[in-house]
């Protein structure tokens, strides 16, 4: 079926990419700490914007690099899509959620001009760090659905170490 022709979409505007580590069976989630001007001081996952050229999972993926040196040992698409109101905008943007499960052996390099600090926490314990419902939404999808529950083949992204070709 060409969707294109059949049915309404909408061009997504960010990425965001959910991390996630397992510790002696406990899922583990990335949160770090914004230091740049817009949402000083938030908890967040990785985030960024879609270059040109860059499908979201690349997007995805290059961001992950780019804000922690962390490569995923499994990628997903995750059934959930982000969207909230921009003030300045006056737009609403969404963005696609992708889940990268990494071994818990990595050690994250952040950014300095992105976050200021990160830490790992189990989903009741995130949850806490959290300001937007949304984001309290998602990670608790994600853990019902991709770390509880056996995920669907069809939601991973096989790739290669080159992010921008798919294995």
């Amino acid at each position: 079926m060409n969707f294109s022709q059949t049915a309404f979409m909408i061009q997504p505007t960010h990425t965001v990419c959910y991390v996630v580590r397992m510790v002696n069976g406990q899922s583990e989630y990335l949160l770090m700490q914004r230091c740049s001007e817009y949402l000083n001081g938030n908890w967040q996952m990785v985030t960024g914007s879609i270059q040109a050229g860059e499908t979201a999972w690349q997007a995805a993926l290059r961001e992950l690099y780019e804000e922690t040196s962390l490569k995923p040992k499994i990628f997903y698409k995750v059934d959930q899509v982000e969207s909230f109101y921009e003030l300045e905008l006056d737009k609403i943007l969404f963005g696609p959620i992708f889940l990268a499960i990494v071994n818990p052996e990595q050690a994250v390099r952040l950014s300095p001009t992105e976050h200021r600090c990160f830490i790992w926490k189990p989903l009741e314990e995130a949850l806490k760090y959290l300001q937007f419902s949304n984001q309290r939404r998602i990670i608790s999808f994600i853990e019902e659905r991709y770390i509880l529950q056996e995920p669907d083949p069809f939601f991973e992204i096989p790739y290669h170490e080159n992010i921008h070709t798919l294995s």
